[in-house]
């Protein structure tokens, strides 16, 4: 069931090595690429699926919102694993309003970054 609905979203779409969804969606950002990668794993490993044809628009309350019927703790553990990795804090209204892939890794990226200038000025 869930990968007859992830088929659906994503027919027609080229497959996407990391390297190449980075180049596609993040470059021109000039977020660090490791960044991006981190993120879609953690994405692919809460969601247990093959995001290799995601793209940054896609949004997780629109067309990506049936992943929720299949794990409903999913974006809480997805939250969680980012802040872990990335030793940052994600309030939970920015977690609510945060709901295409770009605006999750642009959230994190401003976290950490938000983090390195408070560190670097004390």
């Amino acid at each position: 069931m869930k990968n007859q609905k992830i088929e659906k979203v994503f027919s027609g779409r080229m497959k996407l090595d990391a390297k190449s969804f980075y180049e596609k969606y993040f470059k021109s950002l000039n977020i660090p690429e490791d960044i991006v990668i981190d993120v879609k794993e953690i994405l692919e490993k809460y969601l247990d699926a093959d995001l290799s044809r995601i793209s940054d628009e896609d949004d997780f309350s629109k067309n990506l919102s049936f992943f929720w019927k299949f794990d409903s703790m999913a974006d809480v553990e997805i939250i969680l694993e980012i802040e872990n990795k990335f030793n940052i804090k994600i309030e939970n209204n920015e977690a609510l309003n945060t709901t295409k892939l770009k605006d999750l890794v642009i959230l994190v990226w401003k976290k950490i970054q938000d983090k390195n200038d408070k560190n670097s000025n004390e």
